[in-house]
């Protein structure tokens, strides 16, 4: 899932960039936060294997703990720069959506690693 993770930064920061470019700032700042969970995952595609003989997880285990730790993150960071949306119905489609986006990423990256 590396190049899937990579995209999605890209991708991520593409839609950034946009909202920037069109005046936008607070919204290209709450759309960072969906870059934690890709970002931890490559993370932990390279020090799991180093982090395996201080813990006592395999491999998988650390990239599936890192994973969930991200989510966490994710979505506590995602509530925080929700602040910086005026409108409650837009903050609130804004924590609904990137919520959703971030747990059902978080699956399919745990499921991807337990599969492996």
């Amino acid at each position: 899932m590396l190049v899937e993770c990579i995209s999605i930064i890209m991708v991520i920061l593409m839609v950034a960039f946009i909202f920037l470019r069109s005046h936008r700032k607070d919204y290209a700042i709450t759309t960072l936060p969906l870059l934690v969970l890709p970002m931890m995952h490559i993370l932990s595609l390279a020090l799991a294997r180093h982090l395996t003989g201080m813990f006592s997880l395999n491999a998988q285990g650390i990239m599936v703990a890192l994973d969930a730790t991200a989510l966490v993150i994710s979505c506590t960071v995602l509530g925080f720069f929700s602040n910086r949306i005026p409108v409650r119905k837009a903050r609130n489609a804004y924590l609904v959506i990137c919520g959703v986006f971030v747990v059902i990423l978080t699956w399919v990256l745990i499921a991807d690693t337990l599969a492996k």
